[in-house]
């Protein structure tokens, strides 16, 4: 069994990410929950983990890995023996680069945000959220109206790290019934050997 355990909360889509891809790699782990409410992030002994005071954080042996989309680059390069969640190609690798940007800027300012304002009662400015979240759903469905995956003709990380923000933004709007790809591109990720639906 490998040494593998993960700092997060359930509630949050960074860390499902994270779990999600361990379940699709059939890795067993520890899960910690990190206590946000209690603000355990901004402790001395989390700091120490991650200066940053964010979850989530994996710990593989000795080594301490932070942030949701570097934990799968390194999960896939460490465990991923076939190579398909983040192959070899510098193009490929560079068009999840550019996704897994996405997910760290326009995902958390839109989905993420919408989500945070209209379920978990965060402050934020909804009607940004929304325009935020259309333009990014209008570049995705562009992208998946003619491929079955966001970056390659196989699921990647990339796919990993847009689902679940997606995902639970769901009932905090109208705005992902009327993106018919996306909800396709859903359907296919939900229906990967391992998948673990988000709390």
């Amino acid at each position: 069994m490998e040494d593998i355990k993960l700092y997060g909360h359930p509630l949050s889509g960074h860390t499902h990410k994270v779990s999600l891809f361990l379940s699709i790699l059939q890795l067993e782990y520890e899960f910690e929950i990190v206590d946000l409410k209690a603000k355990q992030h901004q402790s001395d002994a989390f700091l120490k983990l991650n200066a940053f005071g964010q979850v989530p954080v994996l710990k593989h042996a000795e080594r301490v890995i932070c942030d949701s989309s570097a934990i799968l680059v390194y999960l896939a390069k460490v465990f991923d023996n076939s190579g398909i969640w983040y192959p070899s190609s510098p193009v490929k690798q560079a068009m999840i680069h550019r996704l897994l940007a996405v997910s760290s800027g326009p995902l958390v300012m839109g989905p993420a945000m919408l989500r945070g304002i209209n379920q978990l009662n965060n402050p934020g400015d909804y009607e940004q959220a929304v325009v935020v979240t259309t333009q990014l759903y209008q570049g995705l469905e562009r992208l998946l109206h003619s491929h079955d995956w966001l970056a390659c003709g196989t699921p990647t990380i990339a796919d990993i790290a847009l689902y679940s923000y997606i995902k639970l933004a769901e009932g905090a709007s109208d705005i992902n019934g009327k993106f018919p790809s996306i909800l396709n591109w859903q359907s296919k990720v939900e229906s990967l050997p391992g998948f673990m639906a988000v709390p």
